[in-house]
């Protein structure tokens, strides 16, 4: 997962992932991103919070192309699902809440 600029910096987020049928594919594993000075994850069901806050500042003003993290995904059974993420919370150097637009 990625987000594309952070203009003003990126404080940090809440991300909920999951799969739409996990009976084709689980999540197993969340990797933090490289930057996050304090992260953690919680799993339910068939859903990931990520949570990463940037404690050192290292995404400042202007930052492209910001890792949010990557997930470890195991295939069940064979088929076709969606993978979604859904931003909880995401906020700027600021406080500032960020709206990002996911495709």
């Amino acid at each position: 997962m990625r987000l594309s600029s952070a203009p003003e910096g990126l404080s940090g987020f809440d991300i909920l992932v999951s799969s739409e049928n996990a009976s084709i594919v689980e999540i197993l594993s969340v990797s933090p991103p490289n930057w996050a000075g304090l992260s953690e994850n919680e799993t339910r069901d068939d859903t990931v919070l990520i949570r990463a806050v940037d404690l050192e500042k290292k995404v400042e003003s202007g930052s492209e192309n910001i890792g949010l993290g990557s997930l470890l995904l195991k295939s069940t059974s064979r088929g076709t699902t969606k993978i979604t993420a859904e931003v909880v919370h995401m906020d700027d150097d600021e406080g500032n809440p960020i709206r990002p637009r996911l495709d």
